[in-house]
């Protein structure tokens, strides 16, 4: 004879009840993760302002009538208004600014009709240049900053003469802005690819501009270490002219007498 089938222990009723109610729970825990955290709660939603936001592990898309702007994962940022947003952390990309001003604690962008990305951390913000046109940047030192489209520049802290650094403008490092661009592209691939290869084209222009604008600024710079040395030579002769015109005067005050 074989051996005896083992009878099954049926599982308590009570029991399926529990594991379901848990089970339950869990999913509807992970559906309602929120996307970002919001003080006053839902303050965006409702426009209550100011709105202080943070983006978990998800993006953000925002779109009115005035703006189109997109938020990176783990970005900090606080809205003042409809029109004024001060970024703290993270990875901003302005597609369309109607009527709008976005800060920093080191900088103020205001382009309008533009499209630009902002990177902002504890000690710099990175600005890149994405439209068509010109954006203009202003310190909060008050030093203004002019971006040509397909350049970037960085502000940073104040120095020791209460002026805010500010990187040198040049043209974008396209690899790693397409890397950061993907993640926040709302539209489908083929028209990522599109954006890029204009983004390319004006790149290729940005270059011979860059080029341009080294060779002015060497110009510049060597113009200005000239007139300096000239200054300088000039002053010493004054100097020099000045000392004789006293030494003379001296001795014909003491041959006079």
């Amino acid at each position: 004879m074989g051996r005896k089938c083992q009878k099954i222990k049926k599982v308590p009723r009570i029991l399926l009840v529990f594991l379901f109610i848990v089970a339950f729970q869990i999913h509807v825990q992970i559906k309602a993760t929120p996307k970002q955290v919001e003080h006053p709660r839902n303050c965006m939603g409702q426009m209550d302002f100011p709105c202080s936001m943070k983006s978990l592990n998800q993006t953000l898309h925002f779109k009115n009538k005035f703006q189109v702007y997109h938020i990176s994962k783990n970005s900090v940022f606080r809205s003042n208004s409809q029109f004024e947003h001060e970024l703290v952390e993270g990875d901003f990309w302005i597609e369309q600014n109607n009527q709008g001003v976005w800060k920093t604690p080191f900088v103020e962008i205001s382009g309008f009709n533009q499209a630009y990305w902002i990177h902002a951390e504890s000690l710099r913000t990175f600005i890149s240049n994405m439209g068509g046109v010109e954006l203009v940047l202003k310190s909060r030192s008050g030093q203004t900053v002019m971006i040509p489209p397909g350049f970037s520049t960085w502000v940073g802290e104040v120095d020791m003469q209460g002026q805010n650094l500010i990187g040198v403008v040049q043209p974008i490092v396209l690899k790693s802005l397409i890397k950061d661009w993907y993640p926040l592209y709302t539209g489908t691939d083929s028209e990522f690819h599109a954006e890029i290869q204009k983004l390319k084209e004006r790149w290729l222009e940005t270059t011979e501009l860059a080029s341009e604008i080294y060779r002015r600024n060497a110009v510049e710079q060597k113009t200005a270490k000239e007139n300096e040395e000239a200054a300088a030579a000039s002053e010493l002769i004054r100097k020099e002219k000045a000392k004789q015109q006293a030494r003379q005067y001296y001795l014909e005050r003491s041959f006079s007498r």
